[in-house]
């Protein structure tokens, strides 16, 4: 029942991880963490009841599928109404940040979708968006809550259309033209989010350490998709987890002083 990407699990945990640290353990911050957690663990069993990894994987699993989903969306429910009780009136909009790119992953898995970059680059910025409002549920600085997500959406996203980018050129013979398109686009989202980042940081939207938690995911992703021979894909999962990873400690490492 357990999400087959492994890479989704750093994808999960790292902006968590980074804004609970960095915010402290309020009651709106850990109910809202463990929402997430708990959608992230009912995309699998919503997979498998749709059809989504064949009939033989739904007839043997179906009934512990069922379960399981029912648990997990169940907890969601309760955790995230929790969150919205503790959460202050004047930021529970910030709620609806990552509910937007949930609702489209939701939607992905009901169409048969989750495969499409536009799910999965969905599913990188719900992850991202999270972190807003356990920041600013537990008083956090909108700057800093600002910066976190900036960095862990810029560094995902990339990494999304790096990883399409590689996959588009080998698998299946290869398929150059859609492979050009996706590296395009990762060149744009790569010169985007840095020009965004920097200006947000000379106009204090940001905090400065943004820039630089985010500079080598950015990096590391356009290097590894614009490389004229493509590098295997579990070289590629484990570098941009390492860079993600070391934009977490940027981030802990320069803000919490903040707080």
């Amino acid at each position: 029942m357990l999400p087959r990407e492994h890479g989704a699990y750093s994808q999960m945990a790292l902006p968590l991880a980074t804004s609970l640290v960095i915010a402290g353990p309020s009651p709106a911050a850990l109910l809202l963490a463990l929402a997430v957690v708990c959608g992230f663990l009912a995309h699998e069993p919503l997979v498998l009841l749709l059809g989504g990894r064949g009939a033989r994987a739904l007839n043997a699993t179906q009934s512990r599928a069922t379960v399981w989903f029912a648990v997990t969306v169940v907890a969601m429910v309760a955790a995230g109404a929790a969150a919205v009780r503790f959460t202050p009136a004047a930021v529970r909009w910030s709620l609806l940040l990552p509910l937007v790119p949930a609702a489209w992953v939701g939607a992905g898995a009901f169409t048969r979708q989750e495969k499409q970059a536009s799910t999965q680059i969905a599913v990188a910025l719900a992850f991202a968006l999270a972190t807003i409002p356990i920041c600013l549920g537990a008083g956090i600085e909108r700057a800093t809550a600002i910066s976190i997500a900036f960095v862990f959406a810029s560094v995902y996203v990339t990494g999304v259309l790096c990883v399409r980018t590689i996959v588009l050129r080998k698998r299946g013979g290869g398929n150059p033209s859609a492979s050009r398109a996706a590296r395009r686009a990762l060149v744009c989202i790569v010169f985007g989010s840095t020009l965004t980042i920097g200006v947000a940081v000379v106009w204090a939207w940001t905090r400065w350490p943004s820039l630089v938690a985010a500079l080598p995911g950015l990096a590391t992703a356009v290097m590894l998709g614009l490389r004229r021979s493509p590098p295997p894909l579990k070289t590629v999962g484990w570098s941009l987890a390492l860079t993600s990873a070391a934009a977490a400690l940027i981030l802990i490492g320069t803000l919490m002083h903040r707080v």
